[in-house]
Formats: C-alpha cells, structure tokens, sequence
C-alpha cells in the first residue's frame, strides 16, 4: 500500500470524508509515520532495516569512514583474511592499549557513536564552502581545542567562497548546524591559514546537519584492507503520495490501524482499547512472519521447544543443542 492508499484507508475508519481538512490529513499522516517507526523500532524487527556496506581501512588511520546513513553497526567482517571482528567495549580497549600504540591486522573494533564529521580536525581551524552561491546562511557549532577547551563558534556561510568557522585550532569537531537547509553540498574542511587539504565531512542538500557513525579498529591497521559491514538504516519518512513502507505487504495495514488507534486515544473514544489490542496483535504475527521460518513448529519437550530426540531410542530422554 502506499501512503495515499494508507491515508485512504485512515480516513474511511474513521469516519472522514474521502478529502478531509488540512489539519486532518498531516495528523493522521504524522500517525501513520509514527507507526511506521514504532513498528521498525522494535525489537526483533532490524532485520527490515538490515544493508550492507564495503568500505576500506587506510593504514595508520584509527578509525574505520563509515557513511552518515547508519543507525547501527551489527558487524564487521575483514574480507581480506575472512575473519568477523568481535566487539569490544571502550573500557576493554583503553585497558588493552591506553597509549594506541599497537599496530598490525586489526581483529576487534569499538563503536565510536556519531559525529557530525567522517574524519577530526586534528589541531587546525575549520573551514566551510558550498556548492550553491544561494547558501548565505548561519552556521553554529562547538569543539574541543587542543587545550581541552570547550570553543562555541557562528558565522555565516559566503556561498562558494570558503569561510573560517574558527581561528582555535581544534582536536575534535563536537557539533555542527545550518539555520536552514543547505542550498547546496556544504563541505567542512580544515586548514589553518587556508582551507584544505583534507574535507572532514559535508552537509546533504536539505539538511542542517549530518551524523557519521564511526568505529574504531584495533589494533589500528597497518595497511589498507577491505572490509564488510553490516548495519541498520535510517527510517525513511512516508512524504509523497506513492511512498511505501518497507515491511511485508501483508502488514501494510498494521500502519492504519495504529494511526486509528491514536486517532481514538485523542478523542478520548472507547474504542481505543480494541483497537490497540488490534495492532499488537498485528505486531505479534508481523513478529513470527520476521523471525521463523515457514517450517517453524514449536513443541514442548524436556530440553525445551529446541530439544532434540534422543538417538537412543523413544524410551529415553530428548537431548538439547550443545
């Protein structure tokens, strides 16, 4: 279904017509979008947001560039040697290598969280240019010097003419917004006198603000090297009329009836009770249609639903999977 159709479908259970009010038509699209995301929240259900990526470490480089459109990182496999690296925690690894000394072919990694650049500054200013004359904005952020210093900066964007954000020099880039959509692609570099060499990230047209999700391999990589990586995307928000969730088509209607259900807790109806008894319903059987197979049958035994028959015979006990 698409939203259109979605939105159609709203609009008869809820008694409006066929075109309702302005006012009417963004509530319940905001509720069908809330549904959407509440639906591919939820546990068990990353799979519908499941992509893989090929990037490349870069030696001498601590950290693994991953894109901005990434919410989660769920593994990370080493394509050159075959290996999965495992996870490790920030304490395990401050504890392992305080002084970030080791090098050589990196077999755990840590997840850095976001950032509003792909790459730090690193003890230079920062710089910023678009793409499009048009974007004369404001531009606001903060950062860390290489005193530790918090330093809050603003300026205001010249269009394709670069223009220093701040005269500190800065070890990281803690947070970086446009006022307004950019025009353009805007582009932070850093540079002390002059921008360049290196871009540290850019800003999409459209957005404010940008979040890369970074992971840090250990040891740090001695030589480039190829590397897989499987992560969860971002919700897409349903905006034009032929838009549609990615979730099984048989469950499209999973987003009416949770729109029907806020409809219903908003007017204080008594018919908010069955209806989000119907939804969790749906994202009981949405549940089972993600996470078994066709040929799932559940039966209680000794070692559990899992167990296994025992190969000595009826007479005896199941075993369990070791």
């Amino acid at each position: 279904m698409t939203l259109s159709q979605l939105l159609a479908a709203a609009f008869s259970d809820l008694g409006f017509q066929a075109s309702p009010p302005t006012d009417v038509v963004t509530r319940i699209t905001r509720y069908v979008n809330e549904g959407y995301s509440a639906v591919m929240r939820t546990p068990g259900l990353q799979g519908l947001r499941l992509a893989t990526l090929t990037v490349s470490s870069v030696a001498g480089q601590k950290f693994l560039q991953l894109g901005p459109a990434i919410q989660q990182i769920q593994r990370i496999v080493d394509q050159a040697h075959n290996v999965a690296l495992r996870k490790m925690t920030d304490d395990e690894f401050r504890k392992s290598d305080p002084q970030e000394l080791q090098t050589g072919t990196p077999w755990r990694w840590v997840d850095m969280g976001f950032h509003p650049v792909a790459k730090q500054p690193n003890g230079s200013s920062i710089w910023a240019v678009s793409t499009s004359a048009s974007d004369t904005q404001s531009i606001g952020g903060a950062g860390v010097d290489l005193n530790g210093q918090y330093i809050p900066f603003g300026a205001t964007l010249t269009g394709t003419t670069p223009v220093r954000l701040t005269t500190a020099t800065l070890s990281v880039l803690t947070v970086c917004n446009l006022i307004s959509g950019a025009n353009g692609i805007v582009s932070l570099m850093d540079g002390t006198t002059t921008p360049g060499p290196n871009t540290l990230g850019t800003i999409s047209q459209g957005a404010t603000t940008t979040m890369y999700r970074s992971a840090r391999l250990w040891p740090t990589a001695s030589q480039s090297s190829p590397y897989t990586v499987d992560v969860i995307v971002p919700i897409l928000t349903l905006v034009g009329q032929g838009d549609t969730p990615f979730i099984p088509d048989d469950f499209h209607d999973v987003l009416v009836e949770y729109a029907r259900m806020r409809e219903y807790e908003r007017r204080d109806d008594t018919r908010f009770g069955q209806a989000t008894q119907y939804y969790q319903d749906s994202i009981k059987r949405l549940k089972d249609r993600v996470w078994n197979d066709p040929d799932y049958r559940p039966a209680a035994r000794a070692f559990g639903v899992n167990g296994t028959p025992s190969n000595l015979g009826p007479d005896f006990p199941a075993t369990g999977r070791w």
